[in-house]
């Protein structure tokens, strides 16, 4: 891949879009697959039934038993130790959140009339029956009091609308759980050897990647028979308050990089590739002056999709490390040509459309997350190599 490059941040080649010099940052694949989860999505029921493979491989829906172990191991006012502290997603700040379990006030849809309530308020997660599975779920409600209360529920209210938790079929914690659309989820590991994801469910596939029934109509939430989910109040913004990107633009999935290079294969210089390099797992860097290496959104269990596209001609789908440090490139969620896009730092990007898709024509180097949250920097080696929440770094800046 060309020389070593460290110390001072190189500038573009001369020559090279766009002609300005502007900041090298390269990301983890952390980082672009982050999805800041607020509350998360509301399930009916029947997501829980086990014959719906709903949680990931390796992990389950949390069962009347997993809640139950928790609720022993807390001891006292264990609702209040599992809260959020403050009022941000709760109208009563008595939390403790003293395991970090992030509990929030998700709020129910109604299985009645589809009707949505008691958001920051109540939490209600779903969790399968323990044992074999019979007619009846069960559900954990967490009152604004911070009362936690294992509850029985049947008829009507199995098409209600709940949060979900899910917990680790072994004791392995490795900070993680991927799911089965890619989204990462945080996980926490208590002291009685349970995993737990740290935040609720914004699942949208099965384990078998079939997509999960997306119902926002109110007649047909309360005649569901299958699995199904929704957003509180049918707002996208109550399940997600930030993602990786460009609102209407996304990271490219394998089978649209793949698209692209059919189009640029003999001549890549209508995508206006710029070298920059890449990062190791080990911090280090190592130049380039003849490819581009660019993320997909495809987070596996160890590794992720990404391309590298060579100057001038060829492109190769690859799968790397998730902590390498690649470049991005966004791609526009429809194929209306527009001449530029701005992130929320300010930056403007030109753009190209290159078949039906429409791309940014320079590397992203934006350091917050859609919602402002800002995207972790780390410089320092043993950070980068140790990094499962999302980080940048400015390429050749390093601290061994």
């Amino acid at each position: 891949m060309g020389t070593q490059h460290t110390g001072i941040p190189p500038m573009l080649y001369r020559g090279v879009y766009p002609p300005d010099p502007v900041e090298y940052i390269l990301y983890n694949a952390h980082a672009v697959n982050r999805r800041n989860i607020k509350y998360g999505y509301l399930y009916n029921a029947f997501v829980i039934d086990p014959e719906f493979l709903f949680a990931p491989d390796g992990w389950h829906v949390a069962t009347t038993d997993d809640w139950t172990t928790l609720n022993t191991y807390l001891a006292t006012e264990q609702g209040r130790q599992i809260k959020e502290v403050g009022f941000t997603h709760w109208n009563t700040g008595n939390g403790y959140n003293s395991v970090g379990f992030n509990a929030r006030g998700t709020g129910v849809r109604s299985g009645v009339d589809g009707t949505f309530s008691n958001q920051k308020s109540s939490g209600f997660w779903w969790c399968e029956p323990s044992g074999v599975p019979g007619f009846n779920r069960y559900a954990i409600l967490i009152d604004v009091t911070g009362v936690l209360t294992i509850t029985t529920v049947g008829g009507s209210d199995v098409n209600g609308g709940g949060a979900v938790r899910y917990v680790k079929d072994d004791s392995n914690d490795i900070g993680y759980m991927v799911g089965n659309d890619g989204t990462v989820y945080p996980t926490i590991k208590l002291n009685n050897n349970q995993v737990w994801t740290a935040c609720d469910s914004i699942e949208t596939k099965d384990r078998n990647g079939d997509p999960i029934l997306k119902l926002t109509d109110a007649g047909d939430w309360i005649l569901a028979s299958t699995g199904a989910y929704c957003a509180y109040d049918n707002d996208e913004g109550n399940a997600l308050q930030g993602v990786f990107g460009i609102a209407g633009w996304h990271v490219p999935t394998e089978s649209e990089l793949n698209t692209l290079a059919g189009e640029i294969f003999a001549d890549t210089s209508v995508f206006k590739p710029i070298p920059v390099g890449v990062r190791g797992t080990d911090g280090s860097f190592t130049g380039s002056d003849f490819a581009i290496f660019i993320w997909g959104d495809e987070f596996g269990i160890t590794d992720n999709n990404d391309m590298e596209i060579t100057i001038p001609a060829g492109c190769s789908s690859e799968s790397s490390p998730r902590n390498h440090g690649f470049d991005v490139r966004l791609i526009k969620n429809d194929s209306n040509f527009v001449t530029s896009v701005t992130d929320i730092d300010g930056n403007t990007y030109k753009t190209v459309k290159i078949g039906d898709q429409v791309w940014m024509l320079e590397n992203f180097r934006c350091k917050h997350y859609t919602d402002g949250t800002p995207i972790a920097y780390l410089p320092k080696d043993s950070d980068w190599a140790a990094d499962t929440q999302g980080a940048y770094c400015r390429y050749g800046v390093r601290i061994p």
